[in-house]
C-alpha cells in the first residue's frame, strides 16, 4: 500500500516538473522572465531534490545573460540527478567558448509520453 503512495506521488511530481519545463519555455518564448523565474522559485522550494527547476533556472539566468549563474544551476542539477540529459546538454552546449547556435533544453524534450 504504502509503495503504491509513493508510486503515485511520483508520477504527480514528474507530472508536475514536466508540466513546468514546459510553462517557463512558453516564457521565454515570451521573454516574460520574471514570470518564469517566479515559478523555477516556487518549484524549488517545492521540490528541492528535483533537477529540473535548476536546469530552468540556469536557461533563464543564460537568456539574460548571468552565463556564470547559469553554469552554477546547471552543475546544480547535475549533482541532484547526474542522470539529467537536458542540464548536461546545457552545460555541454553553452560552456564551449564558442557556442554553436543550437538552442537549449528545458527538459520537456527528453520526458517519456
Amino acid at each position: 500500500m504504502r509503495e503504491e503512495i509513493n508510486r503515485i506521488e511520483e508520477d504527480e511530481t514528474e507530472k508536475n516538473l514536466r508540466e513546468l519545463c514546459i510553462k517557463v519555455k512558453r516564457c521565454c518564448r515570451k521573454h516574460d522572465y520574471i514570470t518564469g523565474e517566479k515559478m523555477v522559485m516556487n518549484a524549488m522550494g517545492q521540490y528541492p531534490d528535483a533537477a529540473q527547476p535548476h536546469n530552468l533556472y540556469g536557461v533563464l539566468l543564460e537568456k539574460t545573460g548571468q552565463h556564470t549563474a547559469a553554469m552554477r544551476h546547471f552543475r546544480a542539477a547535475l549533482a541532484l540527478n547526474p542522470s539529467y540529459r537536458p542540464a548536461n546538454y546545457n552545460l555541454e552546449q553553452y560552456g564551449q567558448l564558442r557556442v554553436t547556435g543550437r538552442r537549449c533544453q528545458y527538459g520537456d524534450e527528453w520526458a517519456i509520453y
